[in-house]
């Protein structure tokens, strides 16, 4: 009886070893995860809704709709790559940029595009902003 004991003691504690073992195992695979290299927000100023597509030369991250005041974000995970957007307000006026350019943009952790109704605006410290470009007629 005491060998059986000490068999499921034994087997007992393996068992809980090899679990916490997996666990550790697991939240390290997680500290791997890359992280954003920096951070693209592009805002709406304008009173209506804007179609926002942004890709990557690796990566299409699709089409969102920013509602007016509300900020669409994308983490740059590949600093040798460029990033553009283009948008599109009210189905008549369309605009595309450089959203991310790594020969300007690679040292900084953000970059600021702001939708206006008389352009798009950049910043690299979200309050000094420069005109980059005009709305076009679509």
């Amino acid at each position: 009886m005491g060998n059986i004991r000490s068999l499921l003691s034994l087997f007992l504690v393996s068992v809980f070893v090899s679990t916490s073992a997996a666990a550790v195992g697991l939240a390290k695979q997680g500290d791997h995860k890359k992280k954003p290299l920096a951070t693209i927000h592009v805002m709406n100023a304008i009173p209506n809704p804007i179609r926002l597509h942004c890709s990557s030369g690796q990566k299409d991250y699709g089409e969102e709709v920013v509602h007016a005041g509300a900020e669409y974000q994308i983490g740059v995970e590949e600093n040798a790559s460029s990033y553009s957007c283009d948008a599109l307000w009210g189905g008549l006026w369309f605009a595309n940029w450089n959203a991310f350019r790594p020969h300007k943009d690679g040292s900084r952790k953000a970059v600021f595009w702001l939708a206006k109704s008389d352009g798009v605006f950049h910043s690299w410290d979200n309050s000094t902003w420069v005109k980059e470009m005009v709305w076009l007629p679509f």
